[in-house]
Parts: C-alpha cells; sequence; structure tokens
C-alpha cells in the first residue's frame, strides 16, 4: 500500500525534525544563539507531532484498506492523504520563505515527497475505488456451494 510507505518516509522526517528540535531547544537562549530562532524550534516542535500525528492516520487508513472494503476504509485513505498533501504544501511555502528563494533542491524533495498522496489520492476517489470499497467486505464474489 502507498500510504504505508508514505508512512515510513513521513516517520523518518519527523523523527529527523524531532531530533533537530531536540538539540536546537538546547541551544536556545546560549550566547551566540539567534534570539528570533527560538520561534523555529518551537514551530519544529509542533510540526513534528502533527507529523507523528498523520503517520498514525496513515498507518490507520492504510490497515483498514487492507483489512475491510467499508467505505470508512476508503474516506481514511481520503484524509490521511489529504493531511499528506497539506502537510506538503506548507513544507513547500516555509521553505521558500525560510531560505528566501534558494530552495531549489527542498522545493523539488516537497513536490517528489508529495506524489505519493497525490496518486494515493487520485486512486482513492476514483470510480473504481468507490465501486470496490461498494462492495461487501467479505470480497463481494458469487456464494460458495
Amino acid at each position: 500500500m502507498l500510504v504505508l510507505v508514505q508512512a515510513a518516509g513521513v516517520a523518518l522526517v519527523t523523527a529527523y525534525l524531532q531530533l533537530l528540535a531536540s538539540v536546537l531547544s538546547a541551544a536556545v537562549g546560549r550566547p551566540g544563539f539567534p534570539a528570533g530562532a527560538a520561534v523555529l524550534v518551537a514551530e519544529a516542535g509542533t510540526l513534528a507531532v502533527v507529523q507523528l500525528v498523520s503517520v498514525v492516520l496513515l498507518v490507520t487508513a492504510g490497515a483498514l484498506a487492507l483489512a475491510t472494503r467499508r467505505p470508512v476504509a476508503r474516506w481514511s485513505l481520503v484524509a490521511a492523504s489529504g493531511l499528506q498533501l497539506a502537510l506538503a504544501a506548507y513544507w513547500a511555502v516555509r521553505l521558500v520563505a525560510l531560505l528566501d528563494g534558494g530552495a531549489a533542491v527542498l522545493a523539488l524533495l516537497v513536490v517528489v515527497a508529495a506524489a505519493a498522496p497525490a496518486a494515493a489520492l487520485g486512486l482513492s476517489v476514483g470510480a473504481p475505488a468507490r465501486a470496490w470499497f461498494a462492495g461487501s467486505p467479505t470480497g463481494g464474489g458469487p456464494p460458495h456451494r
């Protein structure tokens, strides 16, 4: 499942972000540390929590989609993918603002990171997905004799 792969990638980025926030929070208030950077450290901590919640949502959506064909599984895929796209948009705007346009490589990474949830969202809202998730939770085939 695409959302489970996305969850692994987001979990890795979240761990790195939390590590960075923890290291920088130890430096806040020390001589030589920029005064305005404390806001960025707090933002990084908050963003790490939001991304962790999105990882849980991605894993839950993937498990539901693998286990059942109920509409709640499809809608959880839609919600998880939508949240990932919102996070990618946030990262794109924030990185460009932080780096004053010198973020070409980082912008490319954000676009690459947004590809998987965009594909998952497109696949989960399409007619084939609606038809598949509308089927019976047990498989929907003809009864066995």
